[in-house]
């Protein structure tokens, strides 16, 4: 414990600072700011980029606004790849409509289960060609260039987006 004189001596030189414990993501809520659509995503996003992909897999998405539905449901598929359940994703996509979004998680999907198919180095440089403006193509499609060994294309490719962190 410090005395008040130690106290008195840290508050000079700044702020005292406490950690405080993360909630874990199964307890957190959407973020409740309806006029603020990009930090709707924020609990879903930072749980993908920390590997919580069973957690973003079952986040409830239902609250979330319908433009940024599309942009978790896309997170969720992704996050069922990353588990490793690429079949599931193949079969779900087939009875979606297809989006430019989905096809570029379609193409993710396809070359995770099969690398080695020349098939799908010809989807994703066709889609890249058709919508190498659209965020999801660029960091998806990017992804499969660069493991595809395709490094000057998938940096062309990640290099057209406006403000992407994931790019």
């Amino acid at each position: 414990m410090l005395s008040r004189r130690q106290l008195a001596t840290l508050s000079k030189h700044g702020p005292i600072l406490l950690r405080r414990r993360q909630a874990p993501l199964h307890s957190l809520q959407p973020i409740p700011f309806p006029n603020h659509p990009p930090t709707e995503l924020l609990n879903i996003h930072s749980a993908f980029h920390q590997g919580q992909f069973a957690s973003v897999v079952s986040y409830d998405t239902t609250p979330l606004s319908p433009a940024n539905q599309l942009r978790a449901h896309i997170l969720q598929l992704r996050a069922q790849i990353e588990l490793g359940n690429t079949q599931q994703v193949l079969d779900e996509l087939e009875h979606e409509a297809p989006t430019t979004d989905t096809l570029a998680v379609r193409a993710l999907a396809q070359y995770t289960q099969n690398p080695e198919d020349g098939a799908v180095r010809e989807d994703v440089l066709a889609l890249v060609q058709e919508h190498g403006d659209n965020a999801t193509v660029q960091v998806l499609c990017g992804t499969v260039l660069s493991n595809l060994g395709l490094k000057e294309e998938a940096l062309a490719v990640l290099a057209k987006h406006t403000g992407s962190l994931d790019a």
